[in-house]
């Protein structure tokens, strides 16, 4: 049996519990329509993964929120902690304070309430078996870090901080009490009923799915009208690229903890393989995931959730070819395009009308 720490419910593996899920009220998130269950889907968050500023990314996220007026959209921001972390060839404390003005300028722009910051040393004390398994050096940065290949983990802890978040808002609201018995009665109804609205616009909190995807993904067309086309078949897992791969050949093999190995493997020593850019988790999926992550089974995400989910029978649906875009305009890096090109297949789909996943779209 998996245990749930956010919900402290025990669980069979495929007849879950469900995530503590926040979503927050005040601010520019009281002036949004409720998630919603139309066309029968379930209500949803959308989460963004970024850590540092692109040329024309805020635009990006401004047509994000704009066009999912049924969702609630948040920041994951993976926070740079250390310069010291950095290649001591690199100027990482450029890169330090790029990423420290960058969430700064989210949370001016999009207000506080959508955004969620969090460091490795704060992944490491969440999960602390993490340390088990080796970081990953990123290219770009030249910088050690768990955030930048561990997403379930990522994901997981930055659903607690949003319920951490909306927990301190309601004792703050509920310690401003003063006055004579009465007056401090009549306070205290007044915060039980502005609780029972703040139910009913906001959804359930252990009832959200969520939907993930890097800041460098865009896409052409409308994306509520993509989100609803997959939500509405209700499944676990949605995502692109799913296959198998012999694990002993795979890239990713090192990055993987023992747990995972001894638990998760098949007999024929494959494992599954999906690609991130734009993924779907249901409340099962990462009630089970956020049990299995605690028990230490770790793995780079795009072995290590896809693995989970198939190996557990969580039902899973493919995002369509037809929604992804052609000519090696998906891809999980940008060899083969320059930025501008990327630009300009971008435009002109949006010219003509047609509605394209594109990655990485960098420019």
């Amino acid at each position: 049996k998996f245990t749930s720490m956010v919900s402290g419910m025990p669980f069979p593996a495929r007849t879950l519990g469900l995530l503590g899920v926040a979503i927050l009220a005040g601010g520019v998130w009281e002036e949004r329509s409720p998630p919603s269950e139309e066309d029968g889907r379930r209500c949803e968050i959308v989460m963004v993964r970024t850590c540092y500023p692109r040329k024309n990314v805020l635009r990006r996220f401004e047509r994000l929120v704009g066009e999912l007026p049924g969702r609630e959209v948040v920041f994951s921001f993976n926070k740079f902690s250390k310069a010291s972390s950095f290649d001591p060839s690199w100027n990482g404390t450029k890169y330090v304070e790029g990423n420290r003005k960058f969430l700064e300028i989210l949370e001016r722009v999009f207000g506080r309430e959508r955004v969620v910051s969090y460091t490795d040393e704060a992944l490491q004390a969440e999960f602390p078996s993490l340390k088990s398994v080796p970081k990953f050096r990123s290219d770009t940065y030249r910088q050690d870090s768990l955030a930048y290949i561990y997403h379930d983990e990522t994901v997981i802890l930055s659903l607690l901080l949003l319920k951490d978040a909306r927990a301190r808002e309601a004792r703050a609201n509920t310690s401003g009490s003063s006055g004579s018995e009465e007056e401090q009665k009549e306070q205290q109804q007044q915060h039980q009923k502005q609780q029972k609205q703040q139910q009913t616009k906001h959804p359930n909190p252990f009832d959200c799915g969520v939907w993930v995807l890097e800041d460098d993904l865009e896409y052409t067309g409308d994306w509520k009208q993509l989100l609803d086309k997959y939500s509405r078949e209700k499944p676990d897992l949605v995502s692109s690229g799913m296959h198998t791969t012999e694990f002993d050949k795979d890239f990713w093999r090192t990055y993987t903890s023992q747990q995972f190995r001894d638990s998760l493997l098949r007999p024929d020593g494959k494992v599954w393989k999906h690609e991130e850019h734009l993924v779907y988790y249901s409340p099962q999926l990462l009630a089970a995931l956020e049990a299995s992550v605690r028990n230490g089974s770790h793995a780079q995400s795009e072995i290590g959730t896809a693995t989970f989910a198939r190996f557990h029978n969580f039902s899973y649906l493919p995002i369509l070819n037809s929604d992804k875009a052609d000519g090696n305009f998906y891809k999980n890096v940008d060899e083969f395009h320059t930025h501008e090109e990327v630009r300009a297949y971008v435009e002109e789909l949006k010219s003509r009308g047609v509605g394209k996943l594109v990655h990485p779209a960098k420019f």
